[in-house]
């Protein structure tokens, strides 16, 4: 009898998920460089779905992320991203709503995507750091649309924080290519920084 590959033994899938927390959960290593600006409320509004409404200081966020993954204590699974976000509240609570985030490599795109509705898209994200230069960008099919660089400066020290993301997750309608095919959920993803 065939058996289904994707089907994930239950008891096997709770050991490893236990394990990973009493391990103290995924040993990541994450650079990042982080672009903050102001534009014209019009611009905010314009860009804000329903029920979030705009924060009085009209931010963008743009976000690189090169990261270092280690499912396990002898596999690195390495790859570079980029969140582009609006600053926003919902219910009182400010976080990001997230407008784009082009990711390197399909593995990352479709589990955020799909269980979250994190926005993503595979792209080209190249991250590189020569001494305290950090050069960044975005290509998707091949138009480079977003490019930082900089100079690392002092440190501002170590912080703690919670940040909140806002996405929308829904299935596109199959009947006639508009709508959706049910409800379509704002979930709030809660990023614990260190």
């Amino acid at each position: 009898m065939a058996k289904l590959r994707y089907v994930q033994d239950v008891e096997k899938l709770k050991a490893a998920m236990e394990a990973r927390a009493s391990s103290g959960g995924l040993q990541n290593t994450v650079q990042t460089l982080r672009a903050f600006y102001e534009t014209d409320p019009e611009i905010v509004a314009a860009l804000l779905p329903k029920p979030l409404q705009p924060t009085a200081a009209s931010k963008i966020l743009i976000q690189f992320s090169y990261v270092e993954m280690r499912p396990t204590p002898d596999k690195v699974v390495v790859s570079a991203a980029m969140t582009v976000g609006v600053e926003s509240t919902y219910k009182g609570k400010v976080g990001w709503y997230v407008l784009a985030m082009p990711m390197g490599g399909e593995f990352v795109v479709i589990g955020g995507r799909e269980r979250f509705g994190e926005p993503k898209k595979l792209a080209d994200v190249q991250f590189t750091k020569k001494g305290n230069h950090v050069h960044v960008t975005c290509t998707r099919n091949g138009v480079a649309f977003v490019e930082l660089e900089g100079n690392i400066a002092d440190s501002l020290g170590a912080k703690k924080f919670t940040e909140n993301l806002f996405c929308y997750k829904g299935m596109p309608g199959i009947a006639n290519g508009f709508g959706f095919d049910g409800d379509v959920f704002l979930t709030q993803l809660n990023w614990d920084r260190d």
